[in-house]
């Protein structure tokens, strides 16, 4: 499926993820419907028995497509779509320009105003399927949602980054929360992406910390405490310093900014990790999801340094000394 997805994206050139389709305007889209007159006319072509060969027998401007392309995904060298273009062959890249311009069209622009069975609209038969499910769903999503609100494409794609930023500086800490020893409660403590602060980039470099307020003060201090831990881990063996190196994150400096995604809550975690005044005003059927959650950390000021008794203590040992107090 990923193939027809780059494929598609040759023939309406998109070759980033933020990319919003061009409509096609009303000349050529009379031009076409008066050339064919109905969908028999279109489905001659698409099995070769019309226009395709002459085409193809002309093909210096499908040469100049190919071309064209190779320079446009040069210039866009950090997008993940246009290197993956940039592996397709030349033959099948004029492959697709050559049934482009078989319709007589100058570049493959669905009319995403219309619907996708409209006469225009059934030259791109040739990818039926790929065309129903990601272009007139996914890119046509992408060009409505510009139209009604202009430069969200690109604020939801900096979104995503930002979630999946997130993500992996989770995975990071649980990874070493759990190669380290720690017991099964704490480990949760990064359990979810939704446990984890957003980082902003800072413009001095690195990233700001967005402030998360359900979390408490002690698993927020715990996780920092956790970060410069792994900072500090030295290489051992063979390693090479050619792993992942984390930007620093700092505190940002408004400590009552917010994000949609930084109040999301974890739907599974300590119930320690959030904080006790922000917990007990949420409403009682989700703070009843909790009742059986774990107590990670000890009270604040108690268990400290850096391989405390209770790193692997059972459960029902911490719960008895440092638990039931928290």
């Amino acid at each position: 499926m990923e193939g027809f997805k780059i494929h598609a994206r040759v023939l309406i050139g998109a070759y980033t993820h933020t990319s919003i389709p061009e409509l096609p305007n009303a000349h050529l889209i009379n031009t076409f419907e008066q050339r064919f007159s109905d969908s028999e006319t279109v489905e001659r072509l698409l099995k070769g028995t019309t226009l395709n060969a002459s085409f193809r027998s002309a093909n210096q401007q499908v040469k100049k497509d190919v071309a064209d392309l190779r320079k446009k995904c040069l210039t866009d060298r950090g997008s993940k779509i246009a290197m993956q273009i940039a592996q397709i062959p030349d033959d099948t890249l004029e492959e697709i320009f050559s049934l482009v311009h078989s319709f007589g069209l100058p570049s493959w622009r669905p009319d995403l105003t219309g619907t996708p069975t409209s006469l225009y609209n059934l030259d791109t038969e040739l990818v039926r399927k790929l065309y129903r499910n990601f272009v007139y769903s996914y890119m046509k999503g992408l060009f409505l949602k510009e139209a009604k609100v202009p430069g969200s494409v690109v604020e939801g794609s900096n979104g995503n980054k930002v979630y999946k930023n997130r993500e992996k500086l989770t995975q990071r800490r649980h990874m070493y929360l759990k190669d380290n020893g720690w017991n099964s409660q704490v480990q949760m403590l990064a359990g979810r992406a939704e446990c984890t602060s957003d980082s902003e980039p800072n413009p001095d470099g690195g990233f700001y910390i967005v402030p998360k307020r359900a979390r408490s003060a002690n698993a927020t201090a715990f996780l920092r405490q956790t970060d410069l831990a792994r900072g500090n881990q030295p290489l051992f063996g063979r390693q090479r310093q050619t792993k992942y190196k984390e930007e620093p994150r700092t505190a940002h400096p408004n400590p009552d900014y917010r994000t949609e995604i930084s109040e999301r809550l974890p739907r599974t975690c300590p119930l320690d990790w959030f904080d006790p005044a922000y917990f007990n005003v949420l409403d009682i059927k989700f703070r009843a999801m909790f009742a059986n959650s774990p107590i990670a950390l000890p009270p604040v000021g108690e268990g400290g340094g850096s391989n405390p008794d209770w790193k692997n203590m059972p459960r029902a040992e911490f719960m008895a000394k440092y638990g039931d107090r928290v």
